[in-house]
């Protein structure tokens, strides 16, 4: 779960890059901070590398629940 702190410094990052244009599925402007979640990472074989995964930050649309992700720690600093 995000602090305060990171869900106002994403927030404002949003705002800055202006991140919050209509969503690609449905159209509207209705945008709603996620989570931090792991992307996983892939082995040269294809296979998801254990204990492996990006930290990215979730934009979620509350009309529709279309997720845009963003890499956290350009945005946040070290998690």
């Amino acid at each position: 779960m995000m602090t305060p702190e990171q869900v106002q410094k994403f927030q404002a990052w949003v705002n800055t890059k202006n991140a919050t244009q209509p969503c690609e599925a449905c159209s509207k402007v209705n945008w709603a901070t996620g989570e931090i979640v792991l992307s996983p990472t892939y082995t040269p074989g294809g296979g998801i590398a254990i204990g492996g995964g990006i930290p990215m930050l979730q934009l979620i649309c509350t009309h529709c629940s279309n997720v845009r992700s963003f890499a956290a720690v350009p945005i946040l600093g070290q998690i």
